[in-house]
């Protein structure tokens, strides 16, 4: 059965949802870098990496499972120039056995977004 999850205090999309849960999967809509408590985006590509991931995390967290589960992940980024910066950010989160990934560049991503990322993670049995 499908069930949507939000994470507390994230601002509502009328045209997605932030993850969604089918069994013991999660898959995550494209999140970007901003601020859960302003709203505003970060600055620059490393906050905003940062801010991604931390998003993911909590959403993943909402959903029952953590980064530590993740399966796939998707990079987006507005300048592929970005890659070893996002890079950086990206092992501070995956730091050993990272999941497998794409990175491209997205090109136009929307005003001011650097950096967008979904994922798929598992939820292990309890």
């Amino acid at each position: 059965m499908k069930e949507i999850i939000r994470s507390d205090g994230a601002p509502s999309n009328p045209v997605l949802s932030p993850a969604v849960r089918f069994g013991n999967l999660v898959f995550t809509s494209g999140i970007v870098g901003r601020d859960p408590a302003t709203g505003e985006l970060g600055s620059g590509i490393e906050e905003q990496s940062r801010l991604t991931l931390g998003n993911i995390e909590a959403v993943l967290s909402a959903a029952g499972t953590t980064l530590g589960n993740v399966l796939k992940v998707t990079g987006f980024l507005a300048n592929l120039d970005d890659k070893d910066a996002f890079n950086a950010i990206y092992r501070e989160f995956f730091p050993v056995d990272p999941p497998s990934r794409t990175c491209i560049q997205g090109g136009r991503l929307g005003e001011g977004i650097l950096v967008e990322v979904e994922a798929v993670a598992g939820i292990p049995e309890r």
